[in-house]
């Protein structure tokens, strides 16, 4: 992605300034009628009456749709630069032909022409004015464009009120050709094709799907997603253009009717067209702030407010601002559902929404005039006129608030799916603009851009929170296997640098009876804390707060060119077809957000919005105990105790149960409280705290987090290109920590998995083996952490615990005992974490080599397929994983591999990186002289070059399917 050029800024402004010109032709030759309609009733040799004048507005108003229709539909199809010249000529012919009709029948007849072009003009100069609008501009520059109408009307009551009576109404018409001169001019000024973000971007640079060349657009906007919406647009432009219409042919009429002369009818005029003209630049303006759809709604209904004060004597000065706000009414709220219409829909369709918007909606057109002329009539109440605009104003009101919320780019900012530089003009982002959308900014979703954006995939990140919640950060432990992942993306240290403790700050847990009461029993290098270099880690774990996780995580995002977060950005909904996904949000401004990519992952938390679109269940249950998570501010407590630093001091009495630990080194503390009240008042809390303590002490509560244990897993990952990760597929107790650490791993297996279908070398199956793969990683995390749950710190209480004497001893080393047994495998989780393998998976190939297993606190290394490639250090601070390749390794611990592997790779476009380790001792670990491991450093096939087919095994790590069996 570039940056807009200087002169495509100009070309901004320059089809701004054509688009006005053009509908100045436009909004003059529509009320033209209305400005004459007194001297053509005067017309003796015609003969026209009332009625005739609501019919001839109601010709011209035929022709409307017709021209709409026609030219939306053209302009999307052929570009809008024929059409819009063609319009306007054709309009300047008929204005022409209306000058010199003989009668009022042949004058009805050029009408009718006349209202052909007329109709095509709006959608065209909308459409294109959009396009090349800055994004967060657009509803500004078309209303400007728009207020063209407004000046237009302005014109011709100006010329009308300076001539007429004097000269014959005609002459007006004659005017109206002039014209006819610009129509070169227009086609040497207006742009063929829309501006380009990219180079190299399709024809039409805003959407590139593969039905935008279908002729049948109109099909389109009864698509999921843009029916309802349809039908509302063309009811609320109907309504519309009833007021627009109908005041523009009867309004001056109503005055005279009224009791004002000609001079002042026409005086009003001019003051609705200056109303309608400021009017719109104002709510414009407003509506540019993401109130669009509310500061329609308003406008409609002020419009209703003008013609009810209206409809009596009002003094010059009201009924003059009355008049200003019902041009605001009709003409500015008329150009305000353009607008909508515009921007609710993409470039592809966007001239036939226009065009059939305003061309079903100009049978608003047909039926105002006529309505009024009913209305003026049949009924001879004073002002019926005026109270037959309210009706239309507030349905016309009802019918925009009931509009769905829909998507568009975000106002401002980078551009989805490019490099990260801003533009310009930013723009709408469009279909395929983005390799893959990620849903959700938390840990998970953040460390699939990371692996995304590290392997050079294009994604847009949408996430609703514009900054961390500091609130109640509930993954407080990134485990050694997190970490090396981290490592691999370049993030590890800037994770330890932004957490709140320092690494080896401390690796122990301590139970007692209260923060300063009995010690029960310590724990030392839990977890894999300790900063002591171990052979089996790259990286240990850290003890660092979600949010402070997160902010590392969003701070180094901006060093992935293809990477777009788009912060403050909720997701309402997804739809998928056979080319791509489309994510529809809202931005924080209130603007709609429409995001489309070829994949989506869902890593939008235990209520995902994306798993729910999806129509996915989840399957498991829920703990019946209810807890509470606190964050509090405690100054000094950590050194109120004599426990000595822990990361966790567990809590066993029989007054409140659960465990608490310093989030940072500036006495901020969290505390889990189970079996808590579901809503417990500030005195319980307190008093909970106190007791957790073990004596008074100053304390601040800044949060608190009422949870309950659930134990529930998606029943796919996947559903078409749509895919779910973190607690959008999972959901387990915290006991052990787990939690966000396995979402951390769906996000290493699914990230290089969409890279490798991104670039085209991924295989038929390789997408589907993300389910196959850590679905039962899921499954198997919520086993190990419910056997955790069942001895909490409640089960432990004893009534002696907190005694001085030989009981409290007695009890405090049963209690001790009991603690080692129960929790010893949740505090040494090395086994679990870095045993996990993926043996079985449809792209490992299984050996029968002996190997060694992992029990939960034990890790055995093995380079069994499927496992993580054991970890060896080649010199100081230099990990093997740090010579992996970005795609698969090959491992070569004795003689150089066969140039075989080169050739199958090079032949599917596999990235593969050879890897000659001068390291014999090795193989006894290994198990074997080749080992070929993946982008996430699992091992994908272990053995020798001797009576392999190397094309058929990378078919079947890549996803291949393969006819023979290994």
């Amino acid at each position: 992605m570039v940056d807009m050029s200087a002169s495509t800024a100009r070309r901004s402004i320059a089809c701004l300034a054509l688009g006005l010109i053009v509908l100045l032709v436009d909004g003059y030759d529509i009320f033209v009628l209305g400005t004459v309609g007194p001297s053509l009733l005067a017309y003796e040799p015609w003969g026209a009456t009332p009625a005739t004048l609501g019919l001839l507005g109601s010709v011209t108003a035929l022709g409307m749709p017709i021209g709409a229709i026609t030219a939306g539909w053209a302009g999307d199809l052929w570009g809008r630069r024929a059409p819009l010249t063609i319009s306007l000529g054709w309009v300047s012919v008929w204005m022409l032909l209306s000058a010199v009709a003989p009668t009022v029948g042949l004058f009805a007849a050029t009408r009718l022409g006349t209202g052909i072009g007329i109709g095509a003009l709006v959608p065209l100069v909308v459409a294109f004015v959009t396009d090349w609008a800055p994004y967060e501009r657009r509803s500004l520059f078309v209303g400007i464009a728009l207020t063209g109408v407004a000046f237009g009307g302005l014109a011709a009551s100006l010329i009308g009120r300076a001539v007429l009576p004097g000269l014959h109404f005609q002459w007006l018409f004659l005017a109206g050709s002039v014209p006819l001169l610009l129509v070169p001019v227009v086609w040497r000024v207006m742009p063929r094709t829309v501006p380009r973000a990219d180079p190299e971007a399709t024809a039409d640079p805003v959407i590139a799907s593969s039905d935008n060349d279908t002729p049948n657009k109109a099909a389109q906007l009864f698509a999921p997603g843009f029916r309802r919406a349809t039908v509302l647009f063309w009811t609320a432009t109907f309504l519309g253009l009833v007021l627009v219409y109908g005041a523009s042919t009867w309004l001056p009429t109503l005055m005279v009717k009224a009791g004002y002369d000609l001079s002042s009818s026409l005086e009003f005029a001019v003051t609705f067209n200056l109303g309608a003209i400021l009017g719109t630049v104002v709510v414009t303006l407003i509506a540019d702030r993401g109130l669009l759809k509310p500061i329609t709604v308003v406008c409609f209904l002020l419009a209703a407010v003008a013609m009810f004060t209206l409809s009596t004597p009002q003094p010059r000065w009201l009924l003059l601002t009355m008049s200003a706000l019902a041009g605001l009414g009709a003409l500015g709220t008329q150009n305000l559902i353009n607008s909508y219409v515009a921007r609710y829909h993409p470039a592809h369709i966007r001239g036939t929404a226009l065009g059939f918007s305003l061309g079903v909606g100009r049978l608003g057109a047909i039926v105002g005039p006529s309505y009024l002329a009913a209305v003026t009539v049949l009924i001879t109440f004073p002002g019926a006129g005026f109270y037959a605009f309210i009706v239309p104003a507030v349905i016309g009101a009802a019918t925009i608030a009931a509009i769905p919320s829909r998507a568009k780019a975000p106002a401002g900012g980078t551009e989805p799916g490019g490099s990260g530089v801003t533009s310009m003009y930013p723009r709408e982002p469009d279909p395929h603009n983005t390799d893959v959308i990620v849903v959700g900014g938390g840990p998970v979703g953040l460390t699939l851009a990371h692996e995304l954006g590290a392997r050079g995939v294009e994604c847009v990140l949408l996430e609703a929170r514009e900054a961390p919640s500091s609130g109640s950060p509930r993954c407080k432990q990134v485990n050694p296997r997190s970490m090396e992942i981290f490592r691999r993306l370049g993030v590890a240290d800037d994770i330890r640098a932004a957490a709140g403790l320092p690494f080896g700050w401390s690796d122990s847990a301590v139970f007692a009876t209260s923060l300063t009461g009995h010690r029960i029993e310590r724990f030392d290098q839990v977890f894999a804390l300790s900063d002591v270099p171990s052979a089996d880690l790259a990286e240990a774990a850290q003890w660092c707060a979600q949010n402070r996780l997160e902010e590392a995580l969003r701070r180094t995002l901006r060093r992935h060119d293809g990477v777009t977060a788009l912060w403050g950005t909720t997701v309402t909904g997804v739809e998928q077809d056979a080319d791509g996904v489309t994510a529809f949000g809202t931005g924080p401004d209130g603007a709609e957000v429409r995001v489309r990519g070829r994949y989506l992952a869902g890593a939008d938390g235990s209520r995902s919005t994306v798993r729910r679109g999806l129509g996915i269940e989840l399957s498991g249950r829920s703990h019946e105990i209810q807890n509470l998570q606190t964050i509090f501010r405690a100054p000094g407590l950590g050194a109120a105790h004599q426990h000595g630093r822990a990361v966790q001091y567990w809590i066993v009495n029989e007054q409140v149960n659960g465990l608490m630990g310093p989030l940072d080194s500036a006495d901020n503390w969290w505390a889990i409280i189970l079996g808590a009240p579901e809503d417990p008042d500030p005195r319980w809390l307190r008093h909970a705290l106190t007791t957790m303590i073990g004596a008074e002490h100053p304390v601040e509560v800044l949060a608190r987090d009422p949870w309950t244990a659930r134990m529930l897993v998606a029943d796919a990952y996947r559903a078409g290109r749509c895919f779910l990760l973190g607690d959008a597929a999972h959901l387990n107790p915290p006991w052990g920590g787990f939690g966000a650490n396995t979402g951390v791993g769906d996000a290493a297996d699914l990230g290089w998995k969409l890279a490798a279908a991104v670039a085209g070398w991924a295989g038929a199956n390789l997408l589907d083996s993300y389910q196959a793969e850590r679905r039962p990683m899921a499954l198997r995390t919520i086993i190990e952490a419910e056997r955790n749950m069942q001895v909490l710190t409640g089960e432990l209480a004893r009534p002696e615990l907190d005694d001085d004497g030989p009981a409290g001893e007695r009890a405090r080393a049963e209690a001790a005992e009991a603690i080692r047994r129960a929790k010893t495998s949740e505090l040494y989780t090395l086994g679990f974490v870095l045993g996990a393998s993926y043996r079985g998976s449809p792209i490992v190939i299984d050996d029968d080599e002996p190997s060694a297993t992992s029990t939960t606190s034990r890790y055995r290394p093995s380079a069994a397929p499927g496992s993580r490639l054991p970890h060896v250090w080649l010199g100081p601070g230099r990990s093997l994983y740090d010579e992996l390749g970005p795609g698969f390794t090959l491992l070569e611990l004795g003689a150089p591999a066969d140039p075989q592997w080169d050739i199958a790779a090079d032949k599917r476009d596999v990235p593969l990186t050879r890897l000659h380790l001068h390291r014999p001792d090795l193989r006894e670990v290994l198990g074997a002289e080749l080992l070929l491991v993946r982008p996430d450093q699992h091992v994908a096939w272990r053995g020798h070059d001797r009576g392999i087919d190397v094309h058929e095994l990378l078919d079947q790590v890549r996803g291949e399917p393969i006819t023979s069996a290994w």
